[in-house]
């Protein structure tokens, strides 16, 4: 009698080993997938970083390069404006310089024609 429930009972902790082997295997098979996938999200999370590290310096130098561009556009027109402002004023100088001429010529006409008036 003792051997067979001996028998039993260590049949019975073989089968409770076998179950507890087989959850163990388990168990450690989830481990190793939630680690892996953690792995992956950290590696993922790493990548983000970088690649907002990456987009941030791409940026930053877009922003200087437009910045740039847009100081010598501002530059060419600060001059394009000065060297139009100087044409104008050259302009306008020799608008009044034909002015007088032709009022000093208007004059001179006028006396001559004045002149020949007294002359007939």
């Amino acid at each position: 009698i003792d051997l067979k429930r001996y028998t039993r009972v260590a049949q019975e902790h073989a089968s409770k080993n076998q179950q507890l082997q087989e959850a163990y295997l388990k168990l450690k098979t989830e481990l190793e997938r939630q680690q892996k996938v953690l792995a992956d999200f950290r590696r993922l999370e790493k990548d983000k970083e970088n690649d907002k590290k990456i987009h941030d310096e791409q940026y930053r130098s877009l922003a200087a390069e437009f910045q740039k561009k847009r100081r010598e556009e501002q530059e060419e027109f600060t001059d394009q404006t000065e060297k139009l402002r100087d044409i104008t004023e050259a302009e306008i100088k020799r608008s009044c310089e034909l002015q007088e001429q032709l009022q000093k010529l208007t004059g001179s006409w006028n006396e001559e024609r004045a002149h020949l008036e007294e002359v007939r």
